[in-house]
């Protein structure tokens, strides 16, 4: 092998930035798409807190209810 002509491409390659810019795309989208996930765990957290709510509310409104249909009957 010609480590002379290796030497060569390699410092070309390295010299001219495209391994630090390839290096530098890459972690640039691993990064946005950690940001992607996180915000879409975010959106999920905030939904599933917005559905535990809706249904708490729901919990409430059936026990009343079920409370006044129990308190007329036994009238």
């Amino acid at each position: 092998m010609n480590y002379s002509l290796l030497t060569s491409l390699l410092t070309t390659i390295c010299g001219s930035g495209l391994i630090t810019g390839t290096v530098s795309c890459v972690s640039q989208n691993k990064y946005t798409t950690l940001q992607t996930q996180y915000t879409d765990v975010a959106w999920s957290r905030d939904q599933l807190q917005v559905e535990k709510t809706v249904l708490l509310e729901e919990k409430a409104r059936n026990k009343e209810s079920l409370r006044t249909s129990l308190l007329s009957k036994n009238q």
